[in-house]
């Protein structure tokens, strides 16, 4: 007899396998685990590292020892498909803490997605980090610093780009 033909003649058994794999599928526990941005204002870039942390509700603590696989940020949160670059994990030494490198080439929200594997547990859990993605800050020139043009400026000179 096949499985199709059992679960036909025993509806009872075909609740119970499906209320099985439900309760394996729910086994993973993503709401005892949640990754928090370190810093979620971040300016844009290329090769911009971003940190995020792992930790445990229940207990608060950091998370070591994460395996994440297909990192990726998106722009999904400002709700702009196709928006999407590849996230590279870099290595540390800093416990709970990981790091990804990746490009963040406009500002707006950006949300940095994986799929976690934490020792102990059955299944991966997928999951993503928002940022923040901001204009780099636009530094002052000092004064003797290299004017447009290119020639040092005296202190105190005013320097002019337009034609004499």
């Amino acid at each position: 007899m096949s499985l199709v033909c059992a679960l036909k003649a025993f509806p009872s058994l075909a609740f119970g396998v499906l209320a099985g794999l439900s309760a394996n599928a729910a086994f993973a526990a993503p709401a005892e685990y949640r990754f928090d941005a370190l810093s979620a204002t971040v300016e844009r870039g290329v090769g911009v590292t971003v940190q995020i942390q792992a930790v445990n509700i229940r207990t608060g603590q950091p998370v070591p020892d994460v395996e994440f696989h297909d990192p990726r940020v998106d722009r999904s949160p400002d709700g702009i498909p196709g928006a999407t670059f590849l996230a590279f994990f870099v290595p540390g030494l800093d416990y709970g803490t990981y790091k990804f490198r990746t490009d963040f080439p406009t500002a707006g929200q950006w949300a940095l997605t994986f799929q976690a594997r934490i020792a102990g547990e059955p299944s991966p859990i997928f999951a993503s980090v928002i940022f923040k993605i901001v204009d780099p800050a636009r530094r002052p020139s000092l004064p003797g610093s290299q004017g447009p043009s290119g020639a040092r400026a005296e202190p105190g000179a005013v320097t002019s780009t337009l034609p004499r």
